[in-house]
């Protein structure tokens, strides 16, 4: 199961805001589930150019990447409303 965290509440995430702490301890400690959830992200040109100006947003990025707690979803879904 996947979680979007909108970009205008991840740094309420990176910096532990009480409203957050659900999706953290959802998503860093594997509660909530009896699997192991991820964060979903697009690889948008706008989020790569998020984690070239932001350090710690990359950071946590990869940090989720390399725990195996990522996953990338296409631009354009079959969900689409375009």
């Amino acid at each position: 199961m996947c979680i979007i965290l909108d970009a205008n509440l991840f740094s309420d995430y990176l910096q532990g805001a009480p409203d957050m702490k659900p999706v953290r301890r959802w998503l860093e400690d594997g509660r909530g589930t009896p699997s192991r959830g991820r964060l979903a992200y697009s690889p948008t040109a706008k989020f790569q150019a998020e984690l070239k100006r932001h350090r710690k947003f990359r950071t946590k990025i990869d940090a989720l990447n390399r725990a195996g707690l990522l996953a990338s979803v296409c631009q354009r879904s079959r969900f689409s409303l375009d």
